[in-house]
């Protein structure tokens, strides 16, 4: 066949019988372009494919920041009895009025954080007679926030504590001194998550 090429090309043979090279070349075309065909179309749904994959990993990022946006955190805790003594250690707010969320524990006396996010804690005491208040804010065992206040009458003290804090992280109160103090409608804790991260 090599022959005939070469003799159509030095024009000893009549180009009509060229068609035989002709013939014998054109399915071996077809198929190296069909097969290049092909390589392209994988490497197009390739590229598609890695695409989609982007996509949906985007959607997912989106649809766990919108169920943290619909989560909502919020808890307040009094006590049950109207004037009570209580002695150093934890203060356990026992009488709950609101705890969405499920955080707050009136038994024990301890916010565990549902999620990640920036909280805000807010604590009042309202003490009786005549004393010297001392109780601190503790996140995971640890003071970060040191109230104390001496009084001479009834005396209202209202604290406010902002915190980063990780999902499972315990917050609390303590007294380092036996308090004095209203319970119901006047001591209380509570906080809120304005923002989960």
């Amino acid at each position: 066949m090599a022959s005939l090429a070469t003799q159509c090309t030095s024009q000893t043979i009549p180009s009509s019988h060229c068609v035989i090279s002709h013939t014998l070349a054109d399915p071996v075309e077809r198929r190296a372009a069909a097969v290049l065909g092909i390589v392209k179309e994988l490497k197009e749904a390739g590229s598609g494919l890695v695409v989609i994959s982007q996509l949906q990993s985007q959607v997912n990022t989106l649809t766990s920041k919108i169920a943290l946006l619909d989560q909502r955190v919020f808890f307040t805790a009094t006590l049950h009895s109207r004037l009570l003594t209580v002695g150093a250690g934890p203060l356990v707010f026992n009488h709950v009025l609101m705890n969405t969320g499920g955080g707050y524990s009136p038994t024990t006396g301890v916010f565990t954080a549902p999620c990640r996010g920036l909280y805000v804690f807010l604590v009042q005491m309202f003490t009786s007679g005549h004393g010297h208040a001392k109780w601190d804010l503790y996140v995971n065992g640890h003071m970060v926030m040191s109230g104390e206040s001496h009084t001479h009458d009834n005396t209202s003290n209202e604290y406010m504590y902002p915190v980063t804090l990780q999902a499972g992280d315990r917050v609390s109160v303590y007294s380092r001194n036996s308090l004095h103090i209203y319970g119901i409608h006047h001591s209380f804790f509570g906080g809120w998550m304005s923002k989960a991260l």
